[in-house]
């Protein structure tokens, strides 16, 4: 990872960053920009982060300069993380051919469709190739706790804030300002499920809020969205926002305005002047989101403790690989598989213990982890 500029605002520090090849982008360079607070005083304390998606055209430097986000987050010990918003230089002959499709316009999703596939993947570089570079970056992954974080975005990044926390357990809440809330039914939508996905703008349903709202029950899950529009938006007047339709799903599927929350503002437009007027708001909502340890961590840390009394330590980096095994065996299937975690610990210096547990997630949403099994051999 190379540091490109520090930058120091708002007594915290505006870092630029590269990285040399993200496997999501077909190995193409990646810049992002990554915001951290003051810690004087607690130089030990980690942040809470939350990631913000730019729309269309952007880079990652647009939201930090333009959207008035660093003095709340300051103000609230957040820390926040900007991806770009594609990638950059892939070589496709038609990529830079328009502004709504290619260079700067990935959509967040994950092509499908040649010659975008080999590149054009921003779901799994945010939700994978970020995780995991700010983890294995030790200055990073000191002060950025990544066992709270949250998303939001503008925009096309509001379609990605809402999709990304509609489609894994990463991001304990999401929020959005002026977003693509219903893409498989607009001109923008149309044209990139149409463009990145091979099965097109059917395909394009499995990324698309609106869809994904109807297809989630309240309860089965517990939601937590804010969003806030402009009603002088040229683009929410020419129907290519929507957020209509994704709060009348979001209502037929049980939720509440407390749980998803559509605000629909008089005079605003979809400019970043629009988003700094909401920003500080926005901040504070998931800084209040991301104080505590969520119950889903808590229950995670449990198995973590489990797995560290009986064997001694967890060969697991952290507790949000458990949190992240935790969630996808609750979340890929009805069955909801058991799953192993392998430990092992020395016991002393010429013997090593080495064990398997195996964990039951089915009752995970009610609190319950049970320790199916153990195995453990002394060797030596």
């Amino acid at each position: 990872m190379e540091t490109l500029s520090t930058t120091k605002v708002h007594g915290g520090n505006l870092y630029k960053l590269k990285m040399a090849s993200a496997p999501s982008l077909g190995g193409l360079p990646a810049n992002f920009a990554v915001f951290v607070p003051s810690n004087k005083a607690n130089a030990s304390a980690k942040f809470p982060v939350l990631f913000f998606l730019a729309g269309l055209t952007c880079t990652e430097d647009n939201a930090p300069q333009k959207g008035s986000f660093l003095g709340p987050a300051s103000e609230n010990g957040l820390a926040m993380v900007f991806p770009d918003t594609s990638p950059r230089g892939a070589g496709i002959a038609t990529e830079d051919d328009s502004w709504d499709f290619g260079t700067g316009a990935g959509f967040y999703v994950d092509a499908t469709k040649s010659p975008w596939s080999q590149h054009y993947n921003m779901a799994s570089f945010v939700t994978r190739d970020l995780m995991e570079a700010i983890a294995g970056h030790a200055p990073l992954a000191a002060v950025l706790d990544l066992q709270r974080v949250s998303v939001s975005g503008h925009s096309m990044g509001g379609h990605g804030a809402l999709t990304l926390y509609l489609k894994s357990n990463l991001f304990r809440c999401a929020s959005a300002f002026a977003p693509i809330c219903n893409p498989s039914e607009c001109p923008w939508g149309v044209k990139a499920f149409s463009g990145y996905l091979e099965g097109g703008v059917e395909e394009g349903k499995k990324h698309d809020a609106t869809e994904l709202v109807k297809n989630t029950h309240s309860q089965s899950r517990k939601l937590d969205v804010l969003i806030d529009c402009g009603l002088a938006d040229t683009f929410y007047i020419q129907k290519q926002l929507l957020p209509e339709n994704f709060e009348k799903a979001s209502r037929a599927s049980g939720f509440t305005k407390e749980q998803v929350s559509v605000n629909l503002h008089d005079g605003y437009d979809h400019s970043y002047y629009f988003v700094s007027s909401f920003a500080k708001a926005h901040v504070e909502w998931h800084a209040q989101r991301l104080k505590h340890l969520s119950e889903e961590m808590k229950r995670a840390l449990v198995a973590v403790g489990i797995f560290t009394a009986v064997f001694g330590s967890v060969h697991v980096a952290n507790a949000v690989q458990v949190y992240r095994k935790v969630c996808s065996a609750s979340s890929s299937s009805s069955s909801r598989p058991v799953f192993d975690c392998h430990s092992g610990a020395t016991n002393h210096s010429t013997a090593q213990r080495t064990g398997k547990a195996q964990v039951d997630a089915s009752g995970f949403e009610s609190g319950s982890i049970v320790l199916k099994s153990i195995e453990w051999t002394l060797d030596g």
